[in-house]
């Protein structure tokens, strides 16, 4: 549908309230969201509950409907926001505008949506404040699992319990294999939204890394966490495109802005005991991937295929591209094929196009989670030359300094990376 006519058709998007209770050992959330003239939308989520719950969870399930409400807001980019399930300071709503506008910046290229045309987003808060007290005390890691390499890489260095939502058959099995206990999240999208989307409504990538921020924050507070442990590297920072004067980065909540900014913002508005960080940040995405293939036993397990739903590797996306780029500077084929189920996916002329894409060479670095033009080049030189010693010596020392990581942290990563074995 035209996106001038969305906008008119439904002026105005509304927060309404959410609700909460625990039931059969889980607590049941339900957001509600009004989308005017005439549409509602009442998405749920469901959290395995320790045997005492904190009662002072308002402001973090508030919160969460917040990033909830980007995926159905999305859907006609209505020019007016309303939250009246809560209340938000003018700073707070300046937060929140940088995040739809950055964390969107891939959906408004799709769809050709020119954000910076005025009026194009108010946010109006009419809601009541939360208390943001915490008397749990805290301690441990929730480690989120994903599936792929990199939390592989962080399930098998750290001890904690694993955070899934909607798990993938491979984020159990990594899970499994690195044996930490899990919570396991259920979450239902409301099945208006998908019915709008086959009528016509707008539709595309949302910043979901940033969704589960605080999703596991509530999570942490729930269980009494200290740390929540990411698995984002230095490379997540580096733009796809430029668009409208915006550099869209398809990874936007996985990089190093996103985790200060939301920092910062859990510090004033959230929680003073909880610390979100990546364990990952100081490495980039090759780094990641030389300590990921020194064992074998996620060989197996883990998938990076958003085609085969982290199921199975398609052999032709720009995620199994990379992923068989640097794996393939790494290790032998053997195992290669141990891993994909085939030993070259570099006959296939998709899989020839992404490698330039991934290269500088294309249109523009494909907007996929994968690494840097510059890892990518890399890569092919190594597998070009497997004892290229400029390559393996910035594999073992590159280290940005731009983290969070706690001093113990930090110093068993650098630990790890010196003892690599390449």
């Amino acid at each position: 549908m035209n996106f001038k006519n969305l906008r008119q058709r439904h002026p105005k998007f509304v927060y309404e309230e959410f609700d909460y209770r625990v039931h059969k050992n889980f607590l049941q959330i339900k957001f509600h969201f009004w989308l005017a003239p005439d549409t509602h939308f009442s998405p749920t989520l469901e959290i395995p509950v320790p045997d005492e719950t904190s009662d002072n969870l308002d402001n973090l399930v508030f919160h969460l409907g917040l990033i909830e409400m980007i995926s159905y807001w999305k859907a006609t980019c209505s020019p007016n926001i309303v939250i009246k399930a809560g209340k938000l300071t003018g700073e707070q709503i300046a937060w929140w505008r940088h995040l739809f506008i950055n964390g969107l910046g891939e959906f408004f290229y799709q769809n050709e949506i020119d954000f910076n045309q005025e009026n194009f987003l108010t946010i109006n808060s009419e809601g009541s404040e939360f208390d943001i007290s915490e008397t749990k005390k805290s301690e441990g890691n929730l480690i989120l699992i994903g599936g792929g390499k990199d939390s592989a890489v962080t399930a098998e260095l750290l001890e904690g319990t694993a955070l899934l939502l909607n798990p993938t058959g491979a984020a159990l099995k990594v899970t499994e294999i690195s044996e930490l206990n899990s919570i396991i999240i259920k979450r239902t999208i409301d099945p208006t939204l998908l019915q709008l989307n086959v009528q016509g409504y707008l539709n595309g990538h949302t910043p979901f890394s940033a969704y589960l921020s605080f999703l596991s924050l509530l999570v942490a507070r729930l269980y009494g966490f200290k740390n929540i442990v990411v698995s984002n590297e230095a490379s997540a920072g580096e733009a796809n495109l430029e668009y409208l004067g915006l550099k869209v980065n398809h990874q936007y909540s996985k990089s190093f802005e996103y985790e200060k900014l939301f920092r910062e913002y859990t510090k004033k508005y959230l929680s003073k005991k909880i610390n979100y960080f990546s364990f990952l940040r100081p490495l980039n995405e090759l780094q990641i991937a030389a300590l990921f293939v020194q064992t074998e036993k996620y060989d197996k397990a883990f998938n990076s295929c958003n085609i085969g739903r982290n199921e199975y590797w398609c052999g032709e996306c720009p995620k199994c591209a990379f992923s068989f780029l640097i794996l393939s500077s790494l290790i032998d084929k053997t195992r290669l094929e141990k891993i994909f189920g085939e030993s070259d996916f570099f006959k296939n002329e998709k899989i020839k196009r992404h490698i330039k894409d991934l290269t500088g060479e294309g249109k523009h670095k494909p907007l996929d989670c994968v690494g840097t033009e510059e890892e990518s080049k890399m890569a092919l030189k190594l597998i070009g030359s497997p004892n290229d010693q400029g390559v393996i010596y910035r594999i073992k020392n590159d280290w940005s300094d731009e983290h969070f990581l706690p001093e113990e942290y930090s110093k068993l990563l650098k630990d790890k990376m010196a003892s690599l074995k390449l």
